[in-house]
């Protein structure tokens, strides 16, 4: 699965095919989503945006995310503006 977020740690786009993607889906990593952690704790999307690290297995905050290994790698504009992030999951 590949998704793209906002600064704000906000989906804005996600793909991926099945059945990974129906399972994501069922812990909202989907559009729409506000992973910050903040709101949904220790997380490649949240974790990326606070300390610029990768996130694995029972690391995340979440029991129902212990599935995922996720990388998540900042996207900075040619003045170096955080835009968003790219996550592998």
């Amino acid at each position: 699965m590949l998704i793209v977020s906002d600064p704000e740690g906000y989906i804005v786009r996600s793909w991926g095919a099945p059945p990974f993607i129906h399972k994501a889906r069922k812990v909202w990593l989907d559009t729409g989503a506000n992973w910050h952690e903040w709101v949904k704790g220790t997380n490649a999307i949240g974790t990326a945006l606070a300390e610029k690290v990768s996130v694995v297995g029972k690391e995340h905050y979440c029991r129902e995310n212990y599935f995922l290994t996720c990388y998540a790698s900042p996207i900075y504009s040619p003045t170096g503006e955080l835009l968003g992030l790219l996550e592998d999951w």
